[in-house]
């Protein structure tokens, strides 16, 4: 069985294009093998590749996005207008493990609330400029939102005034194309913070196989650059946008959802929120791990 596995792997192996995910892949493969001392040499190997790739990464985003924000008027935020889709769009915006999907799950019960998790067409949004969506006729702009948001089989009597919820950490990359498209959108920064959001993502995707939670200092780095992203791109939209601290949310969800309503300006109906004690429990547990990782 193992040496099956071992020649499937090196075919895995030899087309994986990130080169730290093929270490982590042979040193995998070693450790089953039996070969410990040689899987920790190749494991130690892949941790500094991946360090040094997300280094890269987190320059390259930031490079790019102070680009975007720097000037006193974006281009991608110029010539902002009313929405002018029939429906409205809210991002909760925030790294992996930061709350988001508890924040959505109370605001689903809501019936005006649409909720689409992470579903979203990044390479249509990465596909054109800002600028040139944002001069599509509206119908013409729809019907690109419709796609990106993958809505194209809900009809528009189905969509009219619905409030459609999108969770994807990713989407702070691509916040001028969607403000393009709908015109206007509105933020909520769900905000974990302190160290045991960092345990948290080493301790749950260390499990899962996510190869950046094998480095501290990566899942560190991510979470810098991301609050230093959205900490900006409040400042570029500040009448729309607002940051919740997940342990308010925790705390007094009623209170954080009515923040919510006053944002999106209308009431909401507070569905059903997550064990809120079995979630600060948990909080609780990820910062005293913290506290050993550091």
């Amino acid at each position: 069985m193992i040496d099956r596995l071992a020649t499937r792997m090196k075919d895995v192996v030899r087309d994986q294009p990130v080169p730290s995910r093929a270490q982590f892949m042979r040193a995998n493969l070693l450790a089953h093998q039996g070969k410990i001392a040689e899987a920790a040499r190749v494991f130690k190997e892949a941790n500094a590749a991946k360090h040094s790739e997300i280094s890269a990464e987190v320059t390259a985003e930031s490079h790019s996005w102070q680009g975007t924000w720097d000037t006193p008027n974006p281009p991608p935020l110029a010539g902002r207008r009313p929405g002018d889709m029939p429906f409205e769009v809210l991002l909760l915006l925030g790294p992996t493990r930061s709350g988001k999907s508890s924040v959505e799950q109370a605001l689903a019960g809501d019936p005006s609330v649409l909720p689409r998790y992470e579903a979203i067409n990044f390479g249509l949004l990465r596909a054109h400029g800002p600028e040139d969506l944002a001069r599509l006729p509206t119908e013409e702009r729809g019907g690109l939102l419709r796609q990106a948001l993958y809505l194209s089989r809900v009809t528009q009597d189905q969509l009219a005034g619905r409030i459609v919820v999108c969770t994807n950490p990713n989407l702070v990359h691509v916040v001028p194309a969607l403000l393009a498209l709908v015109g206007r959108l509105n933020i909520v920064w769900i905000d974990r913070g302190g160290p045991g959001h960092m345990a948290d993502i080493f301790a749950s995707d260390y499990v899962d196989g996510n190869f950046y939670a094998y480095d501290i200092d990566n899942i560190t780095s991510y979470l810098s650059a991301y609050a230093k992203r959205m900490s900006e791109l409040m400042k570029a939209l500040p009448d729309q946008a607002i940051r919740v601290a997940f342990a308010d949310f925790l705390n007094d969800p009623a209170a954080q959802i009515g923040r919510i309503a006053a944002l999106v300006g209308r009431p909401l109906v507070q569905g059903g929120v997550p064990d809120a004690a079995a979630a600060r429990r948990h909080c609780a547990y990820t910062e005293d791990l913290a506290r050993h990782l550091l």
